[in-house]
């Protein structure tokens, strides 16, 4: 195991929340709207959130969903995570 995996992985599926997502996506925008940026790339947890909130401030986004291992705020396993990716796009 890693890094990712001993402590960055467990502390975002402890702490990454709906309203964790909602305020830090406002302040990520805000600050990019303050630096000119209109488009940005990221891949994300609860994707479908950030569209919302990048939406709501009239930016654009390609935001993907992440994949990785280890169970996830948004998607507890791989099938879920596949699963839903399939029913978003």
């Amino acid at each position: 195991m890693n890094g990712c995996e001993n402590y960055i992985f467990p502390a975002e599926a402890k702490n990454v929340t709906e309203e964790f997502v909602r305020w830090g996506t406002r302040l990520a925008v805000a600050e990019q709207i303050r630096g000119g940026v209109t488009t940005f790339r990221r891949h994300v947890l609860l994707r479908r959130r950030r569209c919302r909130r990048t939406k709501a401030a009239g930016m654009r986004g390609v935001l993907g969903e992440t994949f990785i291992d280890f169970p996830a705020p948004d998607n507890k396993s791989n099938a879920r995570r596949c699963s839903s990716t399939r029913k978003n796009f």
